[in-house]
C-alpha cells in the first residue's frame, strides 16, 4: 500500500518534479489517473508506488521519457 502522507512529507520536491514531468507528457487532467493505474512497464504496479525511493523515481522518469517518444505504452 502506498503511504502518500510519507511521500508528501519526506519526498515532496521529488514528487512535485515527477508530477511536473507528467504534465509535460500528458494532459493535466490525466496525471492523477496515470499515477494511480497499474502499469505493465512497472511490473503491474501503480506509478505512485515508485515515488517513495530515489531508484523508483528514476525509473518513473525513464518511463515517462519512453512514453513521450512513443517507445512505451501508457499502461
Amino acid at each position: 500500500m502506498v503511504d502518500l502522507k510519507k511521500i508528501l512529507k519526506y519526498d515532496l520536491i521529488p514528487f512535485c518534479n515527477i508530477v511536473n514531468e507528467c504534465c509535460g507528457v500528458f494532459d493535466e487532467g490525466y496525471v492523477g489517473e496515470w499515477l494511480f493505474t497499474s502499469n505493465s512497464n512497472l511490473n503491474d504496479k501503480m506509478p505512485i508506488e515508485y515515488m517513495a525511493t530515489h531508484k523508483g523515481r528514476v525509473e518513473l522518469l525513464r518511463l515517462l521519457r519512453f512514453i513521450e517518444i512513443d517507445e512505451a505504452d501508457l499502461f
